[in-house]
C-alpha cells in the first residue's frame, strides 16, 4: 500500500482504550477516502453470532466515488 494519510484503516479494541494495529484496508496517493459506518448485523437474533457491516467510500478523480461494503465475521469457537 502506498505510504501517507490517504488510507482507509481498520481498527480493534477489545476495551476501548488499548487498541491493535490497523489493517489498511485501501490506500490512495492522491484523494482520502471519504467516510464509513458501519452496524451490528444478527445482534437480535440469538442462534447466530454477531457480524459487523463495514460501509465505506473511496474517492477517485476528484469527487467522484466509489462505495464498498464488507462484514466482518466471528472465527468459529474452536
Amino acid at each position: 500500500m502506498p505510504c501517507g494519510g490517504n488510507r482507509f484503516v481498520l481498527y480493534q479494541s477489545d476495551d476501548g482504550i488499548k487498541w491493535q494495529d490497523g489493517i489498511i484496508v485501501s490506500g490512495d496517493t492522491k484523494y482520502a477516502d471519504g467516510y464509513s459506518s458501519n452496524c451490528i448485523i444478527n445482534q437480535y437474533n440469538d442462534d447466530i453470532p454477531n457480524e459487523l457491516m463495514v460501509e465505506y467510500s473511496i474517492n477517485y478523480e476528484g469527487k467522484v466515488t466509489n462505495e464498498y461494503v464488507f462484514f466482518i465475521k466471528p472465527e468459529p469457537e474452536k
